[in-house]
């Protein structure tokens, strides 16, 4: 397997125009680190939002029949190839999903506000997306605007200066490598203006995910036997 290939400089500047990064996924005998930080940052709705929240289940016709007929099991999620079919209808729209990062897009950047893009895939799909500040911000624990008022106010004692930028830079490797490391359920916001979907939220896939995932799976293998 290929390395993760980082990007940072000691300054952190990053060129906007630079070519896409792919990274490659661990190896199976690498230990998956744990995703520290990570918490919901949905914002709800206001009232009279035109933003449509997706239903929490697959919008594929032949799901929507296996749970009319009895399956009654929603997984909490629904699958990357029905955000793909629910982009074309140029409405805002807020859905969850479970999958992982196939591989980074572009660098860790720090502007204005931290961004990254990424390639997620669910097995169904593939889906390139944007990862909002706020959910950066909570992986790598401090926010752009903090950064540049040390900067400015460690001016005159660089090696105050240099030691808070190398904990910047390692800050960045971790946050990079959790993203590559999750295997997690996102929240994404579809917006017609957007030009890539855009992360708002990772949530943990918990015991309880994993369970009604599995019935499911199995309430579709009833009707097919039913069926059959």
């Amino acid at each position: 397997h290929n390395t993760v290939q980082q990007g940072f400089s000691s300054g952190m500047n990053t060129d906007a125009g630079r070519s896409a990064l792919p990274v490659a996924k661990n190896s199976a005998a690498q230990q998956k680190q744990p995703v520290v930080g990570v918490a919901s940052c949905f914002p709800t709705p206001a009232p009279g939002s035109d933003v449509k929240r997706a239903r929490l289940s697959s919008v594929n016709e032949s799901d929507d029949r296996g749970r009319s007929a009895g399956g009654g099991h929603d997984p909490g999620f629904i699958y990357l190839r029905d955000v793909v079919r629910m982009r074309s209808s140029n409405i805002k729209q807020v859905c969850t999903v479970k999958a992982t990062i196939l591989t980074l897009l572009s660098k860790l950047e720090m502007k204005s506000a931290w961004s990254i893009s990424a390639r997620i895939n669910d097995g169904s799909s593939a889906l390139d997306v944007d990862f909002s500040n706020a959910v950066l911000e909570r992986l790598i624990g401090i926010s752009v605007r903090r950064i540049q008022e040390v900067r400015r106010e460690s001016r005159d004692r660089p090696q105050q200066l240099q030691t808070f930028m190398n904990d910047i830079k390692q800050r960045l490797e971790q946050c990079q490598q959790q993203l590559i490391n999750l295997d997690s359920k996102f929240e994404i916001d579809l917006d017609p203006e957007r030009c890539k979907p855009l992360v708002t939220s990772i949530l943990p896939f918990t015991l309880q995910d994993c369970r009604a995932l599995e019935n499911t799976v199995l309430s579709q293998i009833k009707k097919i036997i039913t069926f059959s």
